[in-house]
């Protein structure tokens, strides 16, 4: 009957007795390791804190006789902004290394297998 042809249209979704085809799988999208290589890098700077301020640290903790860990404090915080100071220097330079803006060192290299690897050296 007209009416089961067009129950039987309706679930196949064509006319009665075809087959509609099946949408193909998406296949996955192959990114290359400067891609995978720069996404980390990105992930792992937007992840730094910013640089601590030095002169509110030495306002809030002087150097005084009594507290010589106050000078250490500061002088720690000095040598840690010096740390983030190179780990972002060196991971702007991998992005542009990785973009072709820039030579890619061996350096910057074995950095950039170490993020891909997720290994540390």
């Amino acid at each position: 009957t007209a009416a089961a042809a067009a129950v039987v249209e309706a679930q196949e979704g064509g006319p009665a007795g075809t087959a509609a085809a099946a949408p193909a799988p998406a296949a996955p999208a192959i990114r290359s390791a400067d891609d995978v290589i720069a996404e980390v890098a990105a992930d792992i700077l937007a992840r730094l804190p910013p640089n601590f301020d030095l002169e509110a640290a030495e306002r809030a903790y002087p150097q005084d006789y009594y507290n010589s860990m106050n000078t250490v404090l500061v002088q720690e915080l000095g040598r840690c902004n010096g740390l983030l100071g190179v780990m972002r220097g060196t991971l702007l330079a991998l992005d542009q290394a990785c973009k072709g803006l820039a030579l890619m060192s061996a350096e910057l290299d074995a950095l950039g297998r170490s993020l891909f690897d997720g290994k540390v050296r």
